[in-house]
């Protein structure tokens, strides 16, 4: 069976080579890479920075590395433009190298006009090597007391000639949610969709997603929403019942194969998620033979009952 595999990369409330490109802010995910055609894998996984400026990731790429990207993002709280682009990546013991953002969003307006979102995206394929390794992200600085650090995360896509022809597009922006604000801050994500040829044949879709912003404290409720089809695309919203999670519709909430209440629940320690196919009950997108296109959107979730506040999620 044909695969695609794609990397959607967002920060819920909010959630990328050569010369640094201009700030974007809040809004649809954008390509960064792809879609590419070969034998090809993703691997992701982050660190939580919230608690200290480096932290460390842990990435076993079963094959040769061909293309890498590291995302790292928080928020300040004082005057816009006080992010920090520039962090350090070492891999295992050998020294660290300074890494520069290729791409930054934001600035990006969020709470009270004193919360700016920032997310960077920088190109680390040179710095990545086949087989399980550690990357120790490091001096990410916020200069303000009460800035916060979200995260950092890794993305790699490799080729083994043991798997079958995939094809592979990387999205990636600045997209933050909370259930209680006026559009485009909420409380959805813009619909992210990768669009491809119709085929005589069914084939599946893999994913990852990263997200941040989750308060660590109490886990506040978001679903995350899938649907595959032909023709127009949805738009503003995916409909309810897509969800790639088990959703109650009595209850309303979302059980995932790991027992998590929901899909964005600090899974790489405090402000930092990273989500991949093999963790929701849908598994792999099944793509009908006819399908055009696979869509994708984050909600802040007020719909609970008894209701609970809806989280602050930023898609990457």
């Amino acid at each position: 069976m044909n695969k695609f595999r794609v990397v959607v990369s967002v920060i819920v409330g909010l959630l990328l080579l050569g010369t640094l490109l201009p700030a974007a802010a809040d809004g649809p995910l954008t390509n960064r890479w792809g879609p590419n055609t070969g034998t090809y894998g993703i691997v992701a996984a982050g660190v939580g920075l919230e608690a200290s400026p480096s932290g460390t990731i842990t990435l076993d790429i079963p094959g040769t590395p061909v293309q890498a990207f590291l995302y790292w993002a928080g928020y300040d709280t004082d005057n816009p433009g006080d992010g920090d682009n520039q962090v350090q990546l070492a891999r295992d013991a050998n020294p660290a190298v300074p890494i520069t953002a290729d791409a930054t969003f934001g600035p990006d307006y969020w709470v009270d006009g004193i919360q700016h979102h920032y997310v960077y995206v920088a190109d680390v394929t040179a710095q990545v090597a086949a087989g399980s390794h550690t990357y120790t992200v490091s001096d990410f600085v916020l200069v303000h007391p009460n800035a916060t650090r979200y995260g950092a995360g890794l993305l790699v896509v490799y080729d083994d000639p043991a798997l079958p022809q995939t094809s592979v597009e990387i999205r990636d922006g600045l997209d933050a949610m909370y259930w209680n604000f006026l559009a485009p801050r909420g409380p959805n994500s813009e619909v992210a969709c990768l669009q491809f040829a119709a085929d005589t044949q069914a084939r599946q879709m893999d994913y990852a997603i990263i997200g941040s912003g989750i308060d660590p404290a109490t886990v506040r409720p978001n679903v995350l929403w899938a649907l595959v089809g032909s023709g127009a695309l949805p738009t503003p919203n995916i409909a309810v019942g897509q969800g790639l999670w088990t959703w109650d519709p009595v209850n309303a909430f979302e059980i995932n194969v790991n027992g998590e209440l929901y899909p964005f629940y600090d899974s790489d320690g405090d402000e930092w998620d990273t989500l991949t196919s093999d963790e929701t009950d849908v598994g792999a997108l099944p793509i009908p033979a006819g399908a055009e296109w696979a869509c994708f959107q984050a909600e802040s979730d007020n719909s609970q009952n008894p209701p609970l506040s809806g989280a602050s999620l930023v898609v990457i």
